[in-house]
């Protein structure tokens, strides 16, 4: 390169992930507008309303704007701020991840996917990113199991891959107090439609044994990840030896090739999840946890708290 230069020079933007797709470098930066509201502690002055996707060939070639891949205004449970984002390929697919605050000022994690790098971006339900959509799914909002306050505020998300095996990482503040965060690092793994969801818990590297049915028998922690303005708080089921649910009525389960299958409320509710070990840091031991998605495009969590 012969001297330094602005790439993007248009457009305010910060806080850029980069990588290498199909011989070209792309960039998925943040981009905020002049708001004119004052600085301040809360970040208020910060208006990232959409982002851009960006590439270029050469290190001195010319840099081509995309344009809008994912928009705020076109996003229903959306408050305010696209901050940084990442993307990772899998599959022939590319999976943009977005942290984005809802109507109460609160960060949660979304996806979109697209066949290629530049998009355009969908979600689960086949709506363009960068139009008014459903916009869902949302790999984690706020939560929290027994036994803990929970956690909020997810942002500033990041994808790490080893080999086949792939992790989320972001921030995340006590459900009890905004102003304490914590770095999460979760498990990602693939439902059997091809779409991301990472394990309720954080990740340690347990060993991963044989998951038998009869292993799934006992007493369950559940969570369904479906309010973007309330904590999404655990219930206790029991599942059944005989397949069916105790604890939400006319509701079943069923294992099939590491796939495990939750009925709820008579098929209001399925939920297809992959299941493996994982450590429970609540109560401090090894357990089995799911994680799926339901035909809403809606996260489902769970892990095992005792055996029958």
């Amino acid at each position: 390169m012969k001297k330094p230069r602005y790439l993007i020079d248009h457009l305010y933007t910060a806080d850029p992930a980069v990588h290498v797709f199909n011989d070209k470098l792309f960039i998925y930066p943040s981009h905020d507008i002049e708001s004119g509201i004052p600085e301040n502690d809360n970040g208020d002055h910060f208006d990232m309303r959409d982002y851009h996707v960006f590439s270029m060939e050469t290190i001195d070639g010319p840099v081509k704007d995309y344009g809008v891949a994912i928009d705020v205004k076109d996003i229903p449970w959306a408050g305010r701020q696209l901050w940084d984002c990442d993307v990772a390929y899998k599959d022939g697919k590319y999976f943009l991840y977005f942290p984005l605050k809802d109507k109460t000022d609160v960060f949660h994690i979304g996806v979109a996917v697209s066949d290629k790098p530049e998009g355009p971006y969908y979600d689960f339900f086949g709506n363009d990113m960068a139009a008014i959509g459903d916009d869902f799914p949302i790999i984690t909002a706020r939560y929290g199991f027994r036994g803990h306050p929970g956690w909020q505020g997810f942002g500033h998300c990041g994808l790490l891959r080893d080999g086949n095996n792939y992790f989320y990482v972001s921030q995340a503040r006590l459900s009890s107090n905004k102003y304490l965060m914590d770095l999460h690092i979760h498990r990602m793994v693939w439902t059997s439609d091809g779409w991301p969801v990472i394990s309720p818990e954080r990740f340690v590297n347990v060993p991963q044994t044989n998951i038998t049915t009869d292993s799934i028998v006992g007493t369950w922690e559940h969570i369904d990840l479906t309010s973007t303005t309330t904590n999404n708080l655990s219930k206790v089921l029991e599942f059944r030896k005989d397949g069916t649910i105790d604890g939400i009525s006319n509701s079943s389960w069923s294992f099939s090739n590491n796939e495990l299958q939750l009925i709820f409320n008579g098929g209001e509710t399925i939920i297809k999840s992959k299941i493996f070990h994982d450590w429970d840091w609540e109560n401090k031991k090894v357990t089995i946890c799911y994680s799926g998605l339901s035909q809403q495009g809606r996260s489902g969590w769970g892990k095992k708290i005792s055996s029958n």
